[in-house]
């Protein structure tokens, strides 16, 4: 269920929009407020009758005579468990375990193994819809399932990750994707591997990268963020797709015999590789295995963090000398037609 809604709502980058997602959510609309703001619209209607509403983690309300919902959620908590806290609510929802006559999951309610059942199954529609399982396959690329990592690229908690992703990734690893699933992956897939480097924000696109090619920064300051997030293009050098300089960058020299990674005019390296993995010796702990070409603009290799040939060679300046920003204007959607009831 948590596939075919990502489907249909035509859902195309991660970590997941909330906004985007219940504005394209054409059903019974879905109202979505903090505790905070509820507590103060209720305040400005009814001051005499005010009593304040406090939500542990989230809830949802289902209304009836208007065939709506209301999820209210405590903005106190922090960013992940609040979007995993919104994603278990819309479980519910999705999930039909609201109607007329219950409209909300609590103990009170439900029998002990109804509670749980029901609330069992809303966390894995959570799981499963902030960090789609085919998703997860593709961005690992046949490495091993890192808690780390994938918290990292979806926005959800190290301990959502480990308890209600690492086994269901690896159930799903038995079965054979679904026709939602391949169309989720066909229209993410070009933007999966998409990161941005929190020190020096550059962005690049490197499957597998544990280090920013830029400033050699680990993992810990690499995130992903939206299509609409201000961009930092570092200066580099324009490379064929064999990987050698269009010209070299001594002597000008575009002919480059096949397969060569010296300059034959002037013996300037025309290919940029990671010093580690080229080197006799180990830089680190052990060679890196990444001998293939790395980008024109990389100063350290993306596998191991360790210095490029071209800035080890000074043919790339140092990151800080060489920013060139490269700003996306984005424009705000129009906001939905107000409502006379709900301020959300």
């Amino acid at each position: 269920m948590s596939q075919t809604l990502l489907d249909i709502t035509g859902i195309d980058e991660f970590p997941l929009n909330f906004d985007d997602l219940f504005s394209k959510k054409k059903r019974a609309p879905i109202f979505v407020s903090s505790t905070k703001d509820y507590n103060a619209w209720v305040f400005s209607k009814h001051p005499s009758q005010w009593n304040p509403v406090f939500i542990s983690d989230a809830k949802c309300f289902y209304y009836p005579d208007r065939d709506a919902y209301m999820i209210l959620y405590n903005e106190a908590r922090p960013e992940t468990r609040i979007r995993f806290s919104l994603a278990h609510e819309l479980g519910h929802i999705v999930l039909g375990h609201l109607n007329n006559e219950r409209t909300e999951i609590s103990r009170g309610g439900v029998d002990d193994p109804t509670y749980y059942a029901l609330e069992g199954a809303a966390n894995t529609f959570a799981g499963n819809l902030l960090a789609p399982p085919i998703l997860i396959d593709d961005f690992l690329s046949g490495a091993e399932f890192n808690v780390e990592r994938i918290s990292t690229r979806f926005n959800i908690s190290p301990s959502a990750t480990k308890d209600y992703r690492a086994e269901d990734y690896k159930y799903w690893k038995t079965l054979i994707p679904s026709k939602h699933e391949k169309a989720i992956l066909k229209r993410c897939h070009s933007g999966l591997h998409k990161q941005i480097c929190i020190e020096c924000g550059a962005t690049f696109e490197i499957k597998g990268a544990l280090f920013c090619p830029i400033c050699g920064a680990s993992s810990l300051s690499i995130c992903f963020r939206g299509r609409d997030s201000e961009e930092m293009i570092y200066q580099g050098v324009e490379l064929k797709e064999s990987g050698q300089v269009r010209e070299c960058l001594q002597c000008k020299n575009s002919e480059h015999l096949e397969g060569a990674s010296y300059c034959m005019i002037c013996g300037t390296r025309i290919v940029n590789y990671c010093t580690n993995a080229m080197a006799p010796y180990f830089v680190n702990d052990e060679q890196c295995t990444h001998t293939e070409p790395l980008p024109g603009n990389a100063r350290y290799c993306p596998y191991c963090g360790s210095e490029t040939t071209f800035l080890a060679d000074g043919l790339l300046k140092n990151w800080e000398d060489s920013r060139a920003r490269s700003s996306i204007t984005y424009t705000a959607p129009p906001l939905p037609d107000a409502d006379d009831e709900l301020p959300f």
